[in-house]
């Protein structure tokens, strides 16, 4: 089973985020292990969030549209400390890649993340795949305790009454999508009617 392990240096204070081929960005942690199928993967690391780029990007077309450039200085702003990279490789089945990121005091990475390929010995592959577990144990375990503190039916409501403002995200503590909805007035309707067949799918299960 090939993995992605991710290591903090330097301060030690953030670790920014990453995409698997397309997926949703998985916030990173000092020693996280991301599990990968055997073959090539692109990964894609920011050290901002996707809820946030696309927020500064709607304020530069807002500022673009009102012929201003207060807006376009805001979103530079979010961005001045921005670090992206992406990385394409091949994992066999014993394969780690080892990404090493680097961040400052005030929680700015530094620089590109350092990444190598490593192959694991069937004892390194039995040690990674027990810390696997353990994680995910944590991970599952305090997202059944968040989801056991919302109730699906009062986020359903504020879904259909304010969903375009992101209300039902806010409730469920996504900040950064709320963020993005208020903005956007629920991604332009699109996912506030996405949400309400979620929220329902989630109910029924």
């Amino acid at each position: 089973m090939p993995y992605i392990e991710v290591s903090f240096e330097g301060q030690k204070t953030f670790g920014g985020f990453l995409k698997v081929d397309g997926s949703a960005q998985i916030a990173l942690l000092d020693g996280l292990l991301i599990y990968v199928t055997p073959g090539s993967h692109y990964l894609e690391y920011s050290s901002i969030p996707a809820a946030k780029r696309a927020a500064n990007n709607l304020n530069r077309m807002v500022g673009s549209w009102a012929n201003s450039t207060l807006n376009n200085v805001i979103a530079a702003a979010g961005e001045s400390h921005a670090v992206d990279a992406t990385i394409n490789e091949s994992f066999d089945e014993d394969t780690l890649l080892s990404l090493e990121i680097i961040s400052d005091a005030a929680g700015h990475v530094m620089d590109i993340p350092k990444y190598r390929m490593l192959a694991l010995s069937d004892e390194g592959l039995q040690e990674a795949a027990q810390r696997y577990k353990e994680q995910q144990d944590i991970i599952n375990t305090a997202v059944a305790e968040a989801n056991g503190n919302k109730s699906p039916a009062v986020e359903l409501v504020l879904c259909i009454f304010l969903g375009s403002l992101g209300a039902h995200r806010f409730y469920r503590g996504q900040f950064g999508m709320g963020i993005l909805y208020l903005f956007t007035m629920g991604l332009f309707g699109i996912g506030w009617l996405v949400d309400i067949f979620k929220i329902i799918g989630r109910m029924k299960k």
